[in-house]
Protein backbone atom coordinates (compact mmCIF):
# COMPACT_ATOMS: atom_id res chain seq x y z
CA UNK A 1 0.00 0.00 0.00
CA UNK A 2 1.42 3.61 -0.82
CA UNK A 3 0.28 6.51 1.00
CA UNK A 4 -0.54 8.18 -2.07
CA UNK A 5 -2.81 5.89 -2.69
CA UNK A 6 -5.05 6.03 0.86
CA UNK A 7 -8.12 7.86 0.07
CA UNK A 8 -8.73 9.96 3.34
CA UNK A 9 -12.35 9.55 3.86
CA UNK A 10 -11.83 5.54 3.65
CA UNK A 11 -11.53 3.35 6.44
CA UNK A 12 -8.57 0.84 5.59
CA UNK A 13 -7.25 -1.61 7.96
CA UNK A 14 -3.94 -0.91 8.53
CA UNK A 15 -3.29 -3.75 11.36
CA UNK A 16 -3.90 -6.29 8.29
CA UNK A 17 -0.68 -4.89 6.12
CA UNK A 18 2.20 -7.29 6.57
CA UNK A 19 5.51 -6.04 8.63
CA UNK A 20 7.16 -4.70 5.78
CA UNK A 21 4.08 -2.98 4.23
CA UNK A 22 3.50 -1.31 6.87
CA UNK A 23 7.12 -0.40 7.88
CA UNK A 24 6.98 0.76 4.07
CA UNK A 25 3.86 3.23 4.61
CA UNK A 26 5.13 4.41 8.04
CA UNK A 27 7.99 5.82 6.56
CA UNK A 28 6.20 7.21 3.95
CA UNK A 29 4.31 9.25 6.03
CA UNK A 30 6.99 11.87 6.66
CA UNK A 31 5.29 13.35 3.36
CA UNK A 32 2.02 14.12 5.37
CA UNK A 33 1.61 17.79 7.71
CA UNK A 34 -1.02 17.76 9.99
CA UNK A 35 -3.77 20.59 8.90
CA UNK A 36 -6.13 22.89 11.58
CA UNK A 37 -9.50 21.79 11.26
CA UNK A 38 -12.72 23.35 12.00
CA UNK A 39 -14.32 20.22 13.09
CA UNK A 40 -13.38 16.75 14.70
CA UNK A 41 -16.69 15.62 13.83
CA UNK A 42 -17.70 14.21 17.56
CA UNK A 43 -21.06 13.90 18.80
CA UNK A 44 -22.25 17.51 20.40
CA UNK A 45 -22.44 16.01 23.76
CA UNK A 46 -18.93 15.28 23.67
CA UNK A 47 -17.29 17.85 25.77
CA UNK A 48 -13.55 18.42 26.96
CA UNK A 49 -11.45 20.72 28.68
CA UNK A 50 -7.34 21.35 28.39
CA UNK A 51 -5.22 22.39 30.78
CA UNK A 52 -2.22 23.80 28.67
CA UNK A 53 1.04 24.79 30.72
CA UNK A 54 3.67 27.23 29.86
CA UNK A 55 7.30 28.94 30.55
CA UNK A 56 9.06 31.80 29.78
CA UNK A 57 5.97 34.66 29.12
CA UNK A 58 4.62 36.83 32.26
CA UNK A 59 1.34 35.03 33.65
CA UNK A 60 -0.45 38.17 34.46
CA UNK A 61 0.51 39.51 30.61
CA UNK A 62 -1.29 36.64 29.83
CA UNK A 63 -4.53 36.99 32.03
CA UNK A 64 -4.72 40.50 30.71
CA UNK A 65 -4.71 38.75 27.19
CA UNK A 66 -7.32 36.74 28.06
CA UNK A 67 -9.65 39.16 29.27
CA UNK A 68 -8.86 41.67 26.57
CA UNK A 69 -9.90 39.23 23.95
CA UNK A 70 -12.79 38.26 26.09
CA UNK A 71 -11.68 34.44 26.35
CA UNK A 72 -13.14 32.39 28.81
CA UNK A 73 -9.83 30.97 29.78
CA UNK A 74 -8.14 31.23 32.65
CA UNK A 75 -4.35 31.50 33.45
CA UNK A 76 -3.24 30.44 36.71
CA UNK A 77 -0.07 30.02 38.36
CA UNK A 78 1.29 26.18 38.81
CA UNK A 79 3.89 25.34 41.30
CA UNK A 80 5.80 22.52 39.40
CA UNK A 81 6.71 25.59 36.73
CA UNK A 82 10.20 28.00 37.13
CA UNK A 83 8.23 30.29 35.47
CA UNK A 84 5.02 31.28 33.49
CA UNK A 85 1.48 29.53 34.14
CA UNK A 86 -0.98 26.94 33.11
CA UNK A 87 -3.82 28.20 30.33
CA UNK A 88 -6.92 26.38 31.90
CA UNK A 89 -9.79 26.12 29.19
CA UNK A 90 -13.67 26.23 30.83
CA UNK A 91 -15.64 23.77 29.22
CA UNK A 92 -15.10 22.66 25.37
CA UNK A 93 -17.52 21.16 22.34
CA UNK A 94 -16.31 20.37 19.15
CA UNK A 95 -17.51 23.72 17.37
CA UNK A 96 -15.54 26.23 15.19
CA UNK A 97 -15.26 29.07 18.09
CA UNK A 98 -13.40 26.44 20.33
CA UNK A 99 -10.47 25.96 17.62
CA UNK A 100 -10.49 29.98 16.82
CA UNK A 101 -10.01 30.44 20.75
CA UNK A 102 -7.37 27.93 20.94
CA UNK A 103 -5.36 28.98 17.65
CA UNK A 104 -5.64 32.79 19.62
CA UNK A 105 -4.44 31.62 22.38
CA UNK A 106 -1.31 29.61 21.15
CA UNK A 107 -0.58 32.41 18.49
CA UNK A 108 -0.12 34.55 21.92
CA UNK A 109 2.09 32.34 23.49
CA UNK A 110 4.14 31.67 20.41
CA UNK A 111 4.61 35.38 19.58
CA UNK A 112 5.33 35.70 23.68
CA UNK A 113 8.30 32.81 23.27
CA UNK A 114 6.58 30.74 25.67
CA UNK A 115 8.97 27.78 26.23
CA UNK A 116 6.84 24.20 26.13
CA UNK A 117 10.30 22.37 26.00
CA UNK A 118 11.43 21.29 29.47
CA UNK A 119 8.97 20.52 32.49
CA UNK A 120 5.12 21.94 30.93
CA UNK A 121 3.02 19.23 30.05
CA UNK A 122 -0.67 19.25 28.60
CA UNK A 123 -3.56 17.85 30.34
CA UNK A 124 -6.67 16.96 28.51
CA UNK A 125 -10.03 16.14 30.34
CA UNK A 126 -12.50 13.84 28.36
CA UNK A 127 -16.31 13.98 30.01
CA UNK A 128 -16.72 10.45 31.96
CA UNK A 129 -20.63 11.05 30.90
CA UNK A 130 -19.44 9.20 27.50
CA UNK A 131 -19.43 6.31 29.55
CA UNK A 132 -21.40 6.78 32.13
CA UNK A 133 -22.70 4.38 34.49
CA UNK A 134 -21.84 1.03 31.82
CA UNK A 135 -19.59 -1.28 33.08
CA UNK A 136 -19.08 -2.83 30.51
CA UNK A 137 -17.53 0.49 28.61
CA UNK A 138 -15.60 1.03 31.84
CA UNK A 139 -14.49 -2.65 31.26
CA UNK A 140 -13.53 -1.72 27.74
CA UNK A 141 -11.56 1.00 27.98
CA UNK A 142 -9.62 -0.45 30.95
CA UNK A 143 -8.34 -2.72 28.41
CA UNK A 144 -8.02 -0.79 25.89
CA UNK A 145 -5.94 2.01 27.59
CA UNK A 146 -3.78 -0.83 29.46
CA UNK A 147 -2.89 -2.58 26.12
CA UNK A 148 -1.94 0.93 24.30
CA UNK A 149 -0.66 2.97 26.74
CA UNK A 150 2.48 2.68 25.47
CA UNK A 151 1.84 3.89 22.36
CA UNK A 152 -0.20 6.81 23.71
CA UNK A 153 2.62 8.25 25.82
CA UNK A 154 4.89 8.39 22.68
CA UNK A 155 2.09 9.68 20.65
CA UNK A 156 1.86 12.24 23.54
CA UNK A 157 5.32 13.84 22.80
CA UNK A 158 3.82 15.69 20.56
CA UNK A 159 6.04 18.04 18.43
CA UNK A 160 8.89 16.89 20.31
CA UNK A 161 11.11 13.95 19.99
CA UNK A 162 11.29 12.53 23.46
CA UNK A 163 9.74 13.27 26.81
CA UNK A 164 9.36 16.19 28.93
CA UNK A 165 12.09 15.62 31.70
CA UNK A 166 9.22 15.54 34.62
CA UNK A 167 7.04 13.39 32.52
CA UNK A 168 7.07 10.28 34.34
CA UNK A 169 6.99 11.89 38.12
CA UNK A 170 4.33 14.00 37.01
CA UNK A 171 2.05 11.38 34.39
CA UNK A 172 3.61 7.95 35.95
CA UNK A 173 2.34 5.31 32.97
CA UNK A 174 -0.44 3.10 34.91
CA UNK A 175 -0.34 0.33 32.11
CA UNK A 176 0.96 -2.48 34.46
CA UNK A 177 -0.54 -1.80 37.68
CA UNK A 178 -3.94 -2.02 35.51
CA UNK A 179 -2.63 -5.32 33.88
CA UNK A 180 -2.28 -7.06 37.12
CA UNK A 181 -5.99 -6.54 38.63
CA UNK A 182 -7.76 -6.02 35.66
CA UNK A 183 -9.16 -9.63 35.20
CA UNK A 184 -11.43 -8.79 37.92
CA UNK A 185 -13.73 -7.22 35.57
CA UNK A 186 -14.54 -9.96 33.78
CA UNK A 187 -15.30 -11.76 37.43
CA UNK A 188 -17.20 -9.73 38.72
CA UNK A 189 -18.91 -7.31 36.74
CA UNK A 190 -20.59 -4.62 38.18
CA UNK A 191 -20.15 -1.02 38.89
CA UNK A 192 -18.81 -1.89 42.62
CA UNK A 193 -15.66 -4.00 40.73
CA UNK A 194 -15.09 -1.67 37.97
CA UNK A 195 -15.33 1.37 40.78
CA UNK A 196 -12.90 -0.94 43.04
CA UNK A 197 -10.43 -1.58 40.30
CA UNK A 198 -10.19 2.04 38.85
CA UNK A 199 -9.99 3.31 42.56
CA UNK A 200 -6.31 1.73 42.61
CA UNK A 201 -5.12 5.62 41.41
CA UNK A 202 -8.42 7.38 42.16
CA UNK A 203 -5.99 9.05 44.54
CA UNK A 204 -2.62 9.41 42.82
CA UNK A 205 -3.07 12.64 40.91
CA UNK A 206 0.47 12.11 39.04
CA UNK A 207 -0.11 9.11 37.14
CA UNK A 208 -0.48 9.06 32.90
CA UNK A 209 -4.46 9.04 33.79
CA UNK A 210 -6.09 11.06 36.82
CA UNK A 211 -9.43 10.08 37.71
CA UNK A 212 -9.58 11.95 40.71
CA UNK A 213 -12.53 13.72 39.27
CA UNK A 214 -14.69 10.43 38.01
CA UNK A 215 -17.93 9.90 40.10
CA UNK A 216 -19.46 6.77 38.93
CA UNK A 217 -22.44 6.98 40.43
CA UNK A 218 -22.88 10.76 38.31
CA UNK A 219 -23.47 10.17 34.78
CA UNK A 220 -23.10 13.96 33.89
CA UNK A 221 -21.52 16.83 36.24
CA UNK A 222 -19.41 19.41 35.18
CA UNK A 223 -16.28 17.79 36.95
CA UNK A 224 -16.71 14.42 36.72
CA UNK A 225 -13.72 13.58 33.72
CA UNK A 226 -11.08 11.43 33.22
CA UNK A 227 -7.94 13.43 32.61
CA UNK A 228 -4.83 12.21 30.71
CA UNK A 229 -1.62 13.70 31.67
CA UNK A 230 0.63 12.13 29.48
CA UNK A 231 1.41 15.17 26.76
CA UNK A 232 4.42 17.38 26.24
CA UNK A 233 3.22 20.98 26.06
CA UNK A 234 3.15 22.66 22.70
CA UNK A 235 2.32 25.93 21.24
CA UNK A 236 1.20 24.60 18.18
CA UNK A 237 -2.88 24.24 18.00
CA UNK A 238 -2.99 21.53 15.39
CA UNK A 239 -0.70 19.21 17.50
CA UNK A 240 -3.23 20.07 20.70
CA UNK A 241 -6.21 19.25 18.30
CA UNK A 242 -4.56 15.88 17.49
CA UNK A 243 -3.93 14.93 20.77
CA UNK A 244 -7.75 15.73 21.52
CA UNK A 245 -8.85 14.09 18.55
CA UNK A 246 -6.68 10.71 19.89
CA UNK A 247 -7.85 10.53 23.29
CA UNK A 248 -11.55 11.41 22.22
CA UNK A 249 -12.05 8.70 20.25
CA UNK A 250 -10.23 5.89 22.84
CA UNK A 251 -13.40 6.98 24.74
CA UNK A 252 -15.84 6.55 22.64
CA UNK A 253 -14.68 3.45 21.33
CA UNK A 254 -14.69 2.09 24.17
CA UNK A 255 -18.38 3.44 24.37
CA UNK A 256 -18.97 1.20 21.34
CA UNK A 257 -20.47 -2.39 21.82
CA UNK A 258 -18.57 -2.51 18.18
CA UNK A 259 -15.06 -2.49 19.85
CA UNK A 260 -13.41 -6.10 19.67
CA UNK A 261 -13.20 -7.30 23.23
CA UNK A 262 -12.28 -10.96 22.31
CA UNK A 263 -9.23 -9.38 20.55
CA UNK A 264 -8.80 -7.05 23.42
CA UNK A 265 -8.19 -10.29 26.05
CA UNK A 266 -6.18 -11.89 22.98
CA UNK A 267 -3.49 -8.60 23.07
CA UNK A 268 -4.28 -8.39 27.42
CA UNK A 269 -2.95 -12.40 27.30
CA UNK A 270 0.42 -11.51 24.69
CA UNK A 271 1.37 -8.46 27.18
CA UNK A 272 1.28 -10.75 30.04
CA UNK A 273 3.17 -13.23 28.60
CA UNK A 274 5.76 -10.48 28.05
CA UNK A 275 6.13 -10.32 31.77
CA UNK A 276 7.97 -6.86 31.26
CA UNK A 277 9.57 -5.08 34.13
CA UNK A 278 8.88 -1.50 35.20
CA UNK A 279 11.92 -0.27 33.50
CA UNK A 280 11.28 -2.39 30.44
CA UNK A 281 7.76 -0.80 30.09
CA UNK A 282 9.19 2.69 30.30
CA UNK A 283 11.15 2.09 27.96
CA UNK A 284 8.70 1.00 25.29
CA UNK A 285 6.83 3.82 26.46
CA UNK A 286 9.44 5.71 24.09
CA UNK A 287 10.14 3.39 21.22
CA UNK A 288 8.35 2.87 18.04
CA UNK A 289 5.56 -0.10 18.23
CA UNK A 290 4.92 -0.19 14.91
CA UNK A 291 2.00 -2.95 15.03
CA UNK A 292 0.69 -1.64 18.03
CA UNK A 293 0.07 1.89 16.54
CA UNK A 294 -1.64 0.33 13.52
CA UNK A 295 -4.03 -1.97 15.87
CA UNK A 296 -4.71 1.20 18.20
CA UNK A 297 -5.78 3.94 15.08
CA UNK A 298 -7.97 0.69 13.35
CA UNK A 299 -10.25 0.38 16.62
CA UNK A 300 -10.55 3.73 17.41
CA UNK A 301 -10.67 5.86 14.23
CA UNK A 302 -13.57 5.02 11.12
CA UNK A 303 -11.36 6.80 8.61
CA UNK A 304 -7.92 7.11 7.26
CA UNK A 305 -7.31 10.91 7.87
CA UNK A 306 -7.77 10.34 11.57
CA UNK A 307 -5.92 6.79 10.98
CA UNK A 308 -2.67 8.49 9.44
CA UNK A 309 -2.40 12.05 11.47
CA UNK A 310 -2.18 9.78 14.63
CA UNK A 311 0.81 7.55 12.85
CA UNK A 312 2.13 10.60 11.60
CA UNK A 313 2.72 12.23 14.99
CA UNK A 314 3.83 8.92 16.54
CA UNK A 315 6.27 7.92 14.09
CA UNK A 316 7.83 11.47 13.58
CA UNK A 317 10.18 10.20 11.11
CA UNK A 318 11.15 7.60 13.21
CA UNK A 319 13.31 10.28 15.45
CA UNK A 320 14.35 9.18 18.68
CA UNK A 321 16.64 11.04 21.65
CA UNK A 322 17.97 9.38 24.75
CA UNK A 323 19.30 12.97 26.07
CA UNK A 324 17.84 14.24 28.92
CA UNK A 325 17.41 17.67 26.92
CA UNK A 326 13.60 17.59 25.06
CA UNK A 327 14.75 18.07 21.84
CA UNK A 328 12.00 19.80 18.86
CA UNK A 329 10.83 17.16 16.06
CA UNK A 330 10.94 18.23 12.68
CA UNK A 331 8.37 19.88 10.60
CA UNK A 332 4.80 17.85 11.53
CA UNK A 333 2.14 20.31 11.07
CA UNK A 334 1.38 23.00 7.46
CA UNK A 335 2.24 26.16 8.32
Amino acid sequence: MQLQNVNLAANNEFAKLSAIDLLLLSQELDSVFLEYRDSLNLERKFRFGIELEYEGTERKNFSDFLKKRNLNWKSVDDETLASGGEAVSPQLFDQRKTWENLQTICQYLKANKADTRHNSGLHIHIGAHILGENIDAWRRFAKLYTIYERVLIRFGFGDKINARRTLFSYAKPVGLSFLGTIHDLDQNRSLMASRAFYKQIYDIKKNAINLRSLDFLKAIVNMNTIEFRNFNSTTEETIIQNDINAVSHMVLAAASNNLDEDFLNYKLKQLEQQCLSERAYLEQCSQILLRDMAELVDLIFDNNQDKIYFMRQYVRNFETCEDREVKVARELVRK
